[in-house]
């Protein structure tokens, strides 16, 4: 599939810290290549989001790679939390690092 002349990106999901770790350069290199760039959305600081507030979640990252080359176009990281509403558990899909220790608090 393709966007006009371009072909849409290849879309893949990390579910493993290993594979989370595997990502860490990559990471950094676009974050500090993007405009909006923040130390709130480096893998460093939400690698130790997730070994302290999210260690219980389970981990979700999509990425999103160029097919021409595997580059990383963009990534999105998310954790899914087990809470309780009224007594019933259920699953909630956050953004890795929000939550009480999210950086606008």
């Amino acid at each position: 599939m393709s966007i006009g002349s371009v072909p849409a990106p290849v879309l893949d999901v990390v579910r493993s810290d290993a594979g989370f770790a595997d990502l860490a350069p990559e990471w950094d290199e676009f974050v500090a290549s993007t405009s909006h760039g923040s130390v709130f959305a480096t893998w460093a600081w939400l690698s130790a989001w997730r070994r302290t507030v999210g260690a219980d979640d389970r981990l979700l990252v999509v990425t999103a790679r160029d097919p021409r080359d595997g580059s990383l176009l963009g990534a999105a990281p998310f954790s899914i939390a087990t809470a309780r509403r009224g007594g019933i558990p259920h699953r909630v899909l956050r953004f890795a690092g929000s939550g009480p220790a999210a950086p606008d608090h």
